[in-house]
């Protein structure tokens, strides 16, 4: 009878250790889940495409990566880049021009449709 009780509290002292170790998986689990999130957050406050018109060609400026002082960098065919900031206006790179982006802040492309963004789910 001893040995039938010792071997159910060590049976129990298992299951508790293995709770506890799921338990302490699952919080970490959750903060890196959450910093990922947070890591993901600027690319909801920018558009992934913005739409330019330069003349009689139209554009599509994808976003190509925001830097930790919050300005995005875009791209577009024939090596044309432009800029944008959460508070700024757009501008073009190296010479080459944005059509009729430059100048807008964000609030001015999405108002014009110019700003396409991702629906995350």
């Amino acid at each position: 009878m001893t040995s039938a009780s010792g071997w159910n509290v060590s049976r129990s002292l298992k299951i508790i250790a293995s709770i506890l170790l799921a338990t302490w998986v699952s919080l970490h689990f959750s903060q890196a889940t959450g910093a990922i999130v947070r890591a993901q957050e600027p690319l909801d406050e920018f558009p992934v495409v913005v739409i330019c018109k330069s003349k009689t060609t139209y554009l599509a400026f994808h976003l190509s990566r925001i830097s930790e002082d919050g300005t995005a960098t875009y791209a577009a065919s024939d090596s044309m880049v432009g800029t944008i900031s959460l508070q700024g206006h757009a501008k073009a790179v190296g010479g080459h021009g944005g059509g009729n982006c430059v100048g807008k802040t964000l609030d001015e492309l999405r108002a014009s449709g110019q700003a396409r963004y991702l629906k995350s789910q």
